[in-house]
């Protein structure tokens, strides 16, 4: 056991320095292509942040391995950190004909399609892996953002509620819960969600913001006003303001959904 691991490590120092390159690496994976010290080696990139040389390595693995759920599903996971979406969906396609979707391949499934902006197919995903694990923390968050982008952030609530409860302390996921309330027109709620994370240790100045930006939809300007002045100069806040004023008085919350959407306030 000692032997593999100082060879496991061996192995990822040299490519780390420099010594070895991936496609040196390769090489001496096709000339023992059932070392089980390429995935270990792959693995050991893919967490230090390396995902293009994971990928390199998991494919040339899949080469000799083509039926192997494990390499596909993080060959996958190594193309989606890439920010290469299709190809990822691809990966995980080839997984599904070998074995049904579990929930790291699901949620990876849903998660590529919201990055190409699928939200509906990307929801069924988080939704098979919720069929099987009805508490799964990311399927739980991928199914709520989904809602929201599709313009149903009354039925993303719950979801958030729910990922809430296992992780309250999570600003960014309280955040967007703030923003679906939000949306969702439940304005006095969101105040109160917001008012909750916006001055802790852990807040930043976006949450806040997002505070000013649900006093403005209530009509209470002064706090609005306050909360705002708290991070940007008098003149953002004087013209944020008059945003706000113009969004609160338009039919429905199409323009609500306009200024967060294209504002990135999330």
């Amino acid at each position: 056991m000692m032997i593999k691991k100082f060879l496991l490590f061996h192995l990822l120092i040299t490519l780390l320095t420099g010594c070895m390159t991936t496609d040196q690496f390769s090489t001496y994976l096709e000339e023992k292509p059932n070392n089980p010290q390429g995935v270990n080696v792959a693995d050991a990139l893919l967490k230090t942040g390396d995902a293009r040389a994971a990928a390199g390595i998991y494919e040339r693995l899949l080469v000799t391995q083509p039926e192997s759920e494990v390499l596909w599903n993080r060959y996958a996971d190594a193309l989606y950190k890439q920010g290469h979406h299709r190809k990822a969906i691809v990966a995980y396609e080839k997984l599904g004909a070998i074995t049904e979707y579990d929930c790291s391949s699901s949620v990876g499934m849903g998660n590529s399609h919201l990055k190409l902006g699928r939200p509906t197919i990307a929801g069924s995903f988080f939704s098979q892996c919720l069929s099987l694990d009805e508490n799964h923390e990311y399927a739980l968050i991928g199914r709520a953002i989904a809602f929201d982008v599709s313009g149903r952030s009354d039925l993303a609530l719950s979801f958030y509620a729910k990922a809430i409860s296992k992780k309250p302390e999570d600003i960014g996921l309280r955040n967007n819960y703030g923003l679906s309330l939000l949306m969702a027109g439940k304005l006095d709620a969101a105040v109160a969600e917001f008012g909750k994370i916006a001055f802790t240790e852990f807040s930043t100045v976006q949450v806040r913001q997002n505070l000013a930006l649900a006093y403005g939809m209530i009509g209470d300007m002064n706090a609005a006003r306050q909360v705002s002045s708290l991070d940007l100069s008098p003149d953002i806040v004087a013209s944020n303001l008059k945003i706000y004023e113009h969004v609160r008085r338009l039919p429905g919350n199409d323009g609500l959904k306009s200024l967060l959407f294209e504002g990135k306030a999330r």
